[in-house]
């Protein structure tokens, strides 16, 4: 299946508002992420777990409605803005 062209003057992917809500999810674990790759376990098992599962779902879902847009679907072509 052929992708869909989609030109944008966007030389990143902000032509693409979705990956940078995916963006914020991640980095809104980061303390969780710093807590457990330092080892400093001020958390306890619960919220890291409640945590991790939220991320996990957040993305999963923000994924899924990408897909259901089609945006997989889609190559996007940086153009000159003039």
């Amino acid at each position: 299946m052929s992708k869909e062209i989609r030109e944008t003057t966007e030389d990143g992917w902000d032509c693409v508002r979705q990956f940078g809500q995916i963006d914020r999810s991640i980095e809104s674990f980061r303390a969780t992420r710093y807590e457990i790759a330092n080892c400093l376990r001020e958390s306890s098992t619960e919220d890291i777990i409640a945590d991790m599962e939220f991320l996990a779902k957040d993305i999963l879902e923000k994924c899924e409605q990408l897909r259901r847009d089609g945006i997989d679907k889609v190559e996007f072509v940086t153009i000159e803005d003039y």
